[in-house]
């Protein structure tokens, strides 16, 4: 089964390697692109999808990103595999993001080797975290 991704960073280069890794890999198809967080929404709505892999932070729209916009995902779409891509370092914001719901978190300065595995693992509900995201989060 091929999955059906959403992708969704403000960064164009992310997106399009991101797109890259994906559909090299076979693990799927990506859907769905978007740069802001109203972008998302509209994708998440119009694309029926498997996983959402998404950037914390897509500052510059409309609708709040972040906490915010997780909190929007959750309500809108409960049932939704998230797996978000991240450059942070703050360990309380990367802990509150799993707690919300969030089942993955892949460090964007890791191998994008892991991506498939991640999009896999948290399509069948099951948390997947980088390796180097889970050493600082476990620390």
């Amino acid at each position: 089964m091929t999955l059906r991704i959403i992708i969704a960073d403000d960064h164009p280069v992310v997106r399009i390697g991101t797109k890259a890794v994906i559909e090299s890999s076979g693990v799927g198809q990506v859907v769905a692109e978007a740069s802001t967080v109203a972008e998302l929404m509209s994708a998440l709505s119009d694309h029926p999808c498997d996983v959402l892999v998404t950037d914390y932070s897509m500052p510059g729209g409309q609708q709040a990103d972040g906490f915010a916009m997780i909190a929007m995902i959750r309500r809108r779409f409960p049932d939704m595999p998230v797996l978000m891509l991240s450059v942070s370092n703050n360990l309380a914001i990367l802990r509150m993001v799993v707690a919300t719901g969030v089942l993955g978190l892949v460090d964007k300065t890791s191998s994008m080797d892991e991506l498939p595995l991640a999009i896999q693992t948290v399509q069948r509900g099951m948390p997947y975290v980088s390796q180097s995201l889970k050493e600082r989060i476990d620390a």
